[in-house]
């Protein structure tokens, strides 16, 4: 998905107030600030795309409870994890986690 449908999938999700937004495996590389106007969001589903960071903005989402980031490019969360209260952020954790043994996985293979 480029930066211009991906701003479009934005804007509509804006428009419907929707509070739910589903991004998996869109091949996204990198992250919008225009994301961070979705406030009413309670869950965000990131996985399966590019991603190497996640930005900021996602920190204005105060509602997500749910976020989808398996499968991505993903080494480290931010610190501002934290503040979004009503995240399960032991769930996050757990999957940036999975994505680590999985290419874990993947190296040792290679290796042998």
């Amino acid at each position: 998905m480029n930066r211009d449908e991906l701003l479009k999938r934005i804007e509509q999700a804006a428009r419907d107030k929707a509070t739910s937004l589903c991004l998996e495996e869109c091949d996204i590389k990198e992250l919008p600030a225009e994301i961070g106007q979705l406030k009413q969001l309670t869950m965000l589903d990131l996985g399966g795309n590019q991603l190497t960071e996640l930005p900021a903005e996602i920190s204005q989402l105060t509602q997500l409870t749910t976020l989808q980031i398996d499968n991505n490019k993903l080494t480290s969360l931010p610190s501002w994890i934290g503040q979004l209260s009503k995240l399960d952020g032991s769930a996050v954790a757990r999957q940036l986690l999975a994505g680590w043994r999985s290419n874990a996985r993947s190296v040792f293979k290679w290796c042998r």
